[in-house]
């Protein structure tokens, strides 16, 4: 800032005269230039947060349009036009997942509704949501929600009793 500039200038000079008396007014100008160098920070440590903040939400929005599709993180990554250690550092902050979590999340639950609303077969669901391996998608689908896809859809559609814990 050019504030800053000139302040360290004029406190440089007047340390640099040994003749006059300054130093209380050193003491003041340098409490003033700590706190201006503060503000100077704060405000762009919150440009950062604010930057980061809408890369999260830009690529929330790209992931919510695309997660059907074949992503990577790479392939994310150029589409935000960021590295994709960065985005990954970024997204998981502001959303609390990495960006292939949040693909998987979303494609589960597409899944879900769709096995709760219609009656396709759970490898053309699979197929739906991204997956060209059903046995991945099955496996996967039972770790995340913790039952299978059929297990799933009995429960979702009424046709299979909850067990009470």
């Amino acid at each position: 800032s050019q504030s800053l500039d000139e302040m360290l200038y004029v406190l440089q000079s007047m340390a640099e005269n040994p003749q006059a008396n300054h130093e209380e007014l050193c003491s003041y100008l340098s409490a003033a230039v700590v706190a201006l160098a503060l503000r100077i920070h704060r405000a762009a440590s919150e440009r950062a947060e604010q930057t980061h903040y809408q890369l999260g939400i830009r690529t929330q929005m790209y992931l919510d349009r695309h997660y059907l599709e074949n992503l990577t993180l790479d392939s994310i990554a150029q589409a935000m036009e960021v590295s994709k250690y960065h985005l990954d550092r970024v997204f998981l902050a502001t959303a609390g997942c990495t960006p292939v979590q949040y693909i998987t999340r979303r494609r589960l639950a597409h899944a879900q509704t769709l096995l709760a609303s219609t009656r396709q077969t759970v490898r053309h669901i699979a197929e739906q949501c991204g997956y060209t391996n059903y046995s991945y998608f099955t496996s996967l689908f039972r770790r995340t929600v913790g039952i299978t896809p059929r297990e799933y859809r009995k429960i979702a559609q009424g046709n299979m009793p909850r067990h009470n814990t």
